[in-house]
């Protein structure tokens, strides 16, 4: 397995190459401030890394991103709309699949929209619940007013459909075929070091940046204690640049 180590070595290859490994910070499934949320924002300010919350808008509640522990680079983006899976059971959990009416679907992408520009912080992007969206309903809702889409996994093409930017996450810290707690130290390092190489190597899109995925509510001791080791080695590391949500989406 990967360490710290080989993590280190790779990003003195981008170094000596003089280019930036740009990395971004998306959490998923926030509704309202909680203890978890708080620790969240905690490190996003100790650290200075960017933090993108993918926010559920049916449940959501204005004070979540609201109040003096708001970190100031904090951006929020669509998480769906209930987070509520409308697949048959032969399928994986969907919420924005081609399993409804159309109607129905871009009413709920609308109507969240309408919610979260209520929020400070929210830039137009969509992050579909357990990263499984339909790319037929790109135009729909681009058309809708969103213009960013984020699931997981290396993109195919920065723009799916001109005027949407897609900017995935690559990095997943839970376990959740297993432990649904940590994934290790050595499994995490190695997803972001697989990307970093892809990237370098133009085996994927060099622009795109590398995605760490977090769910705050569901993290164990074993997760906290990673991010801040993850963070206080590359929040000032020389080889890294961390972008903000509206960065991801729109540089």
């Amino acid at each position: 397995m990967n360490t710290w180590d080989d993590l280190e070595m790779e990003l003195i290859k981008w170094s000596d190459q003089g280019v930036s490994a740009t990395f971004w910070w998306r959490d998923d499934d926030a509704i309202d401030q909680t203890p978890a949320l708080h620790r969240l924002y905690g490190y996003s300010r100790k650290y200075g890394v960017p933090l993108t919350l993918a926010v559920i808008p049916r449940d959501a509640r204005l004070q979540l991103c609201t109040g003096s522990g708001v970190p100031g680079n904090l951006r929020l983006v669509q998480h769906g709309y209930a987070h509520v899976n409308h697949a048959p059971k032969s399928d994986k959990k969907s919420e924005f699949g081609l399993h409804r009416d159309l109607g129905m679907i871009i009413n709920d992408v609308s109507s969240g929209l309408a919610i979260l520009k209520k929020f400070p912080h929210f830039f137009p992007s969509f992050v579909p619940p357990w990263n499984r969206v339909d790319p037929d309903l790109y135009d729909d809702m681009l058309n809708s007013g969103i213009h960013g889409i984020s699931t997981f996994g290396s993109r195919g093409n920065r723009e799916p459909i001109p005027g949407l930017v897609q900017a995935n996450t690559h990095v997943d810290i839970i376990d959740w075929h297993g432990t649904r707690g940590f994934a290790g130290v050595g499994l995490v390092c190695k997803q972001i070091i697989d990307h970093l190489v892809a990237r370098r190597t133009k085996k994927c899109d060099f622009r795109e940046p590398t995605g760490i995925l977090t769910h705050h509510l569901v993290h164990d001791d074993e997760c906290w204690r990673f991010l801040d080791v993850l963070f206080g080695k590359l929040g000032g590391h020389s080889a890294v640049r961390w972008l903000d949500g509206t960065e991801v989406f729109t540089a």
